[in-house]
């Protein structure tokens, strides 16, 4: 775990320092189109002061301390339903769910995520006991999810939405034993510290999403990004408007269905396609078939589960919302799941705990023993450290403590014969880079570093780049200092190979280091052609090195 750092990781998570803060606050605008750059920045804030260390093991250790907030609070929700005998062993079944225990050992949102909807449950589950201050807790909880994680304004709306439901009549019920609506001061006393909680997730809501809001146009970028411009924000330059996914929207509703079914059959027994990339590492459906079987079989007993109708109320909706999602989206990711194997694990020992003592719940827990031992396997096969989205560093047996990775990193630039450009850029960690390299590689430049794929890809837009113009024009808007080729990357003729001799027959890019092909080349928006650029161009095809065919 130490050593490993996955994509997304360092694609966003672990490079505060330099492209959340770089000197001016969190609400600078670093000039970077990818929507992960954009994202609600909650987590990425709150371990800002860690991202200065040489180590993104910090970061990620934070995580692992959140995961075990989660498993606290999972069995804090549970014992309102159960035993706390039966809410322990819960606990450690869902330790050993890799959709779970993945998402600690990775500096993503996810688990951070995770912790608040658990936090946001239980507090709703209080409030039907009358327990003071409650709903502010739980208002607070589901503001604060929206502050880390783009897709919790639909998941943990869902949630917050249908426990409010279950528990308006309850309400109502009460206030008029209580004597009425009336506004009372014991009842804003008696609901202080909820009050206090809600207005300070409030105030978290707004300072993250305004950073967003100042940069983008937008409060929420990813899929949601339609629904408010359509609400009337303008989305500001360069940014291009991602709608909601729907992966069957060119098919019939037999080829969608049949599509659907076999994402639902992939995602329960082997996320092994291309599709399920995402979900292999953060897979948990044994788990979900074990507590459905175990619910099969409570209720040939007798027992339903029926005495918790309103954590019912809230599994259900959420259920189907999950489904939906798996059938719409492009690319499914595991992680979207978290909660969902979280709530049925919950309703399962649930039931579970009403059974009595004998020879049918001695097979049940011996049959969760396997599923927690084949768990804790392949969350070991399929963890970021050993999976097709393995670390990027080799492990280490002598190091100070902690896996220095800034150093890891120019020894490996070094060995690739780019030293001397680290060394230039690593002056200035305030630099503004745009990489045309490989994309993970590129990221470990120690500097504001945005790459081509950035740019062009599915996150970016792709208009910056069809005439030169219109990339001048973004560079311009982002502030760029320097255009970082990489040796072998661009193609002779291809769209980037074709941009970067143009730019520098024109003036705009001036090379200021070759390295056994690599290039560093300074920009000016304002350059112009004379014949200094001219032979500027050919020392640049020279020097260059392009991918062999």
């Amino acid at each position: 775990m130490n050593g490993a750092i996955d994509f997304d990781s360092l694609w966003y998570g672990v490079r505060g320092s330099k492209i959340l803060d770089m000197g001016k606050g969190i609400y600078e605008n670093p000039g970077m189109i990818g929507i992960v750059y954009t994202y609600s920045k909650g987590l990425e804030t709150l371990t800002l002061p860690l991202s200065v260390l040489p180590s993104f093991s910090f970061q990620i250790s934070f995580n692992w301390w959140l995961l075990i907030l989660t498993l606290y609070g999972v069995y804090r929700t549970a014992s309102h339903m159960m035993s706390l005998k039966m809410a322990g062993y819960l606990t450690v079944f869902l330790s050993a769910v890799p959709a779970i225990t993945n998402m600690s050992i990775t500096a993503k949102t996810d688990i951070i995520t995770l912790l608040f909807q658990v936090v946001m449950i239980e507090e709703l589950i209080r409030t039907r006991k009358g327990e003071a201050g409650a709903l502010g807790y739980a208002t607070g909880a589901f503001l604060l999810s929206w502050t880390m994680k783009p897709t919790a304004l639909l998941f943990s709306s869902a949630v917050f939405g249908m426990g409010v439901l279950g528990n308006l009549g309850l309400w109502q019920q009460r206030w008029r034993m209580a004597g009425g609506w009336r506004l009372k001061t014991e009842n804003f006393t008696e609901n202080r510290d909820g009050v206090i909680c809600v207005a300070l997730a409030l105030a978290a809501l707004m300072g993250i999403w305004a950073r967003t809001l100042l940069i983008t146009g937008i409060p929420v970028t990813s899929v949601f990004s339609s629904i408010f411009t359509r609400m009337g924000f303008t989305l500001k330059y360069p940014f291009s408007v991602q709608t909601i996914p729907n992966a069957g929207e060119s098919l019939g509703l037999t080829a969608w269905l049949s599509e659907g079914m076999k994402r639902l059959l992939e995602l329960l027994f082997a996320p092994t396609s291309g599709e399920m990339l995402h979900v292999f590492v953060a897979w948990g459906a044994l788990s979900l078939w074990f507590v459905i079987a175990l619910l099969c079989v409570l209720k040939l007993q007798g027992i339903s589960g029926q005495s918790n109708r309103y954590f019912f109320w809230i599994l259900l909706p959420f259920t189907a919302g999950n489904l939906l999602s798996l059938l719409m989206l492009t690319q499914v990711d595991g992680n979207y799941f978290e909660l969902l194997y979280v709530l049925w694990g919950i309703w399962g020992f649930a039931a579970l705990d009403q059974l009595k003592p004998g020879h049918l719940k001695k097979t049940a827990y011996g049959m969760a023993v396997v599923v927690i031992c084949y768990g804790g396997l392949i969350t070991g096969l399929t963890n970021w450290s050993q999976s097709g989205c393995q670390g990027l560093f080799p492990a280490k047996m002598i190091h100070r403590g902690y896996y220095d990775h800034e150093l890891a990193a120019r020894d490996r630039f070094a060995a690739e014969g780019k030293g001397e450009i680290w060394n230039f850029l690593a002056a200035d960690s305030r630099t503004r880079v745009i990489a045309i390299g490989r994309h993970t590689e590129s990221l470990y430049l120690p500097c504001c570093v945005q790459t081509y794929e950035d740019v062009t890809g599915s996150q970016g837009n792709v208009m910056l780049v069809k005439t030169m113009a219109n990339f001048v024009e973004f560079l311009d808007y982002a502030k760029t200092d320097y255009i970082y080729i990489e040796a072998g990357y661009m193609a002779e003729g291809e769209r980037a190979d074709i941009l970067t001799c143009d730019l520098v027959e024109y003036g705009i890019l001036t090379p200021v280091c070759y390295e056994n092909g690599n290039v560093l080349a300074r920009v000016d928006v304002h350059g112009e052609k004379t014949e200094e650029s001219e032979e500027k161009l050919v020392e640049f095809k020279q020097n260059r090195r392009l991918q062999q065919p």
